[in-house]
């Protein structure tokens, strides 16, 4: 029997992406012609990039002109491109346009986490995305961090709670007290925006699949509210999926709604030219690899008289 072809990660379809661009250039379609909210790039520090206003055009198209609105969604951004600075953009959009006042972030590591404190929730930071005073039609609009999202909840305000997943998934299959359990998911409607999306499908990955993975909890926190109007939401970023494997393209193939990869990030002009190799080396010789090129990197600046902290390879 003959072995399946094997079909590259950039010869993929994904039916959102093109659907939307199709939109975009279609006269009768209502997305054609979008634009982007004029309040998005107002409240931001930093003006949305040409392909980071795509990102939420096509989004805003999900969520307008298909129905059922697709309530788990996938941007495939290249690293370094601002995947922040998006979803502060979609924090505004999501809600403004469609009313959700809950945001969870979640994340797999601390450092990112510390990271993204400061992009979103931290007003004295100088990393901190969002104008001193956020105003939307007038109205002064606030942002808090919280624990855990208030039942009685106050108007003009978004809440945003940052979480890793490890923590999100043990409040989910532990109960303890004062913590978020399902039923905090059930009377909300709550938008999750799960950066380093690649860490999350463990039991995709055809490993052996506990009912407690991070998985399997991300799923009941989306489908918490499948009988409510207003249901919750998973916008999940990464710059790192690999759509070459067929349970993982078979996963996301209907959830992409944006792609940017490094190559186009590259011929755009906001990248340094990276260059990729491929080797068919065991994992041991890749680390031992990047080790002795970080070494040899090091002598090499020495040599030329360059001192000081080097990031390794």
């Amino acid at each position: 029997m003959a072995k399946a072809k094997k079909i590259p990660a950039n010869a993929r379809q994904f039916p959102l992406v093109d659907q939307a661009e199709q939109a975009e250039n279609d006269l009768f379609s209502q997305h054609q012609g979008y634009i982007i909210p004029e309040y998005i790039n107002a409240n931001l520090i930093h003006t949305l990039r040409a392909y980071q206003d795509k990102a939420i055009r096509n989004y805003h198209y999900t969520q307008t002109e298909i129905k059922p609105n697709p309530q788990h969604v996938l941007f495939n951004m290249a690293t370094g491109s601002g995947k922040t600075d998006l979803m502060a953009g979609l924090i505004l959009y999501l809600y403004q346009e469609h009313g959700y006042r809950n945001f969870l972030f979640i994340v797999n590591t601390n450092s990112v986490l510390m990271k993204t404190k400061d992009n979103l929730v931290n007003e004295n930071s100088k990393k901190y995305l969002f104008k001193d005073k956020i105003e939307i039609d007038g109205k002064h609009i606030f942002i808090k961090q919280v624990e855990r999202f208030p039942r009685i909840q106050q108007d003009n305000t978004i809440y945003i709670k940052l979480s890793s997943v490890q923590k999100v998934s043990d409040d989910l299959f532990v109960l303890k007290e004062n913590t978020m359990g399902l039923s905090d998911y059930e009377n909300q409607p709550v938008a999750v925006l799960a950066d380093e999306a690649h860490h999350y499908s463990a039991s995709t990955k055809s490993e052996k699949e506990a009912e407690n993975t991070w998985e399997s909890a991300i799923n009941k926190i989306l489908h918490a509210r499948d009988d409510k109007e207003q249901k919750n939401l998973l916008l999940e970023f990464t710059a790192t999926v690999d759509f070459d494997k067929e349970v993982i393209y078979n996963k996301y193939r209907d959830k992409v709604v944006y792609r940017y990869p490094l190559n186009q990030f590259m011929f755009d002009g906001y990248s340094k030219q990276v260059k990729r190799i491929e080797t068919s080396a065991s994992d041991q010789d890749k680390m031992l690899n990047a080790v002795l090129l970080s070494q040899f990197r090091k002598y090499c600046a020495y040599a030329e008289g360059v001192t000081g902290t080097f990031k390794p390879v």
